[in-house]
């Protein structure tokens, strides 16, 4: 039973085309043993600002005995004109055994789509805007086409390739929905797209992208690591109508303390030259990042991120006199301190329209960082189940603010 558990959770976790600059998709095992079924069907509905109800369907076909996977997915976005409203994808992949597993594929797609998937998941997501009328992320629309080949090294390590080419489509800013079910929420209003900054915007324009990735990975599961580490890096050039280079890199590292306690710690760089419209750029604040600031206050071309997380298992709530509460034993409390900046490396607050902020300035320029400019946000988060869900309070260091509040469901640090 675990085994299958196991592998819903990777399948729910990587659904599709991921875009975020610090994520790219990697091929996971599915830890069943029954066989693959011809046809299978699936659903990821969510929610958010731009779709509304974003309704989805997906079918995953098996053809033949060789390997051969044929992947369909449609959505219909309920608030949005009947000319966006619908969108899709169809991929196609192969896999072979020589002697490492490796994997070729290619999809068509037309997608809506967000640059900060790292941030949160879209389970997360969609939550916070059906209870809590808030958006986390960015929106905007794509199409276009991508090729890949994805190495698996030692079972646990890739080494994946990928070329792809899209034609970038704007989003209203304004918000197409503007609801939640309780009625608490109701005075809030979702954000603009984008988010905090009206100055910066998506651009319409088209790109093709070249993508070197590698992850080296030493933990003990994939899904809930209790010890190890794993580093994942990303090299990106762009060209077309925005050239750029990009390079991304985030280590993480989990380890096991005493009695049921456990450490979790992660380091996030980022750099990219040349950028200058939104989908380029890259936010620091709120879920996912510094849990006590706004969502993505800061912004840049240039980013360091880090977190320390310690959880203390049921070592202390568990000696508490509170076993009367229902599932009280599945309950545990944890630790934290986020840190970290995001800035141009020419230390201006936006770029200007078609004009690279950093121009002169290399992937390995770092200067106009500083210690002093750093933000903390230290916090506080309520386990459930040994974090399939949590709940953290983040407060901010630099001035007086009032608490942050996230849930978090199958989130990933």
């Amino acid at each position: 039973m675990r085994t299958k558990f196991t592998g819903l959770v990777l399948f729910v976790c990587f659904p599709g085309l991921l875009l975020a600059q610090f994520q790219f998709e990697r091929k996971n095992d599915s830890f069943t043993f029954e066989p693959p079924k011809k046809i299978s069907y699936y659903s990821h509905p969510q929610f958010n600002r731009v779709e509304g109800l974003s309704i989805h369907a997906g079918s995953k076909i098996v053809p033949f005995k060789n390997n051969i996977t044929i992947k369909v997915d449609l959505w219909y976005g309920t608030s949005q004109k009947a000319e966006d409203a619908f969108r899709y994808q169809a991929g196609l992949e192969k896999e072979f055994k020589i002697p490492y597993s490796m994997s070729i594929g290619a999809r068509y797609f037309d997608k809506t789509a967000s640059p900060d998937n790292w941030v949160n998941t879209d389970y997360e997501n969609s939550l916070a805007g059906l209870f809590a009328h808030r958006d986390y992320r960015d929106w905007f629309a794509h199409r276009g086409a991508l090729a890949f080949v994805d190495l698996r090294l030692g079972e646990t390590h890739t080494v994946r390739t990928e070329i792809k080419h899209v034609d970038y489509e704007i989003l209203d800013v304004i918000p197409n929905a503007d609801w939640s079910l309780f009625s608490y929420a109701h005075d809030r209003e979702f954000a603009f797209n984008s988010l905090r900054h009206p100055f910066l915007t998506f651009a319409e324009g088209s790109e093709t992208t070249f993508r070197l990735m590698g992850a080296l990975d030493n933990r003990d599961n994939p899904v809930f690591p209790m010890s190890g580490w794993i580093v994942e890096g990303i090299f990106e050039k762009t060209i077309g109508d925005f050239e750029t280079n990009g390079l991304f890199a985030t280590m993480k590292y989990f380890r096991t303390m005493f009695g049921n306690q456990r450490l979790q710690s992660k380091f996030m760089i980022g750099s990219r030259t040349d950028a200058w419209a939104a989908q380029h750029l890259m936010g620091l604040g709120g879920p996912g990042s510094l849990r006590g600031f706004e969502p993505k206050e800061f912004i840049g071309d240039r980013l360091l991120h880090g977190s320390v997380n310690y959880y203390f298992g049921g070592d202390v709530l568990q000696n508490l006199p509170l076993g009367f509460i229902p599932f009280w034993d599945t309950f545990s409390l944890g630790l934290f301190v986020d840190f970290g900046d995001a800035w141009f490396a020419n230390g201006l607050l936006y770029p200007a329209q078609n004009m690279s902020p950093n121009e002169g300035y290399n992937l390995f320029d770092f200067s106009e960082f500083s210690t002093k400019k750093v933000n903390s946000s230290p916090g506080i988060s309520l386990l459930i189940a040994e974090g399939l869900m949590r709940i953290d309070f983040a407060k901010r260091t630099d001035v007086g603010g009032d608490w942050r509040i996230y849930f978090h469901i199958l989130s990933k640090l």
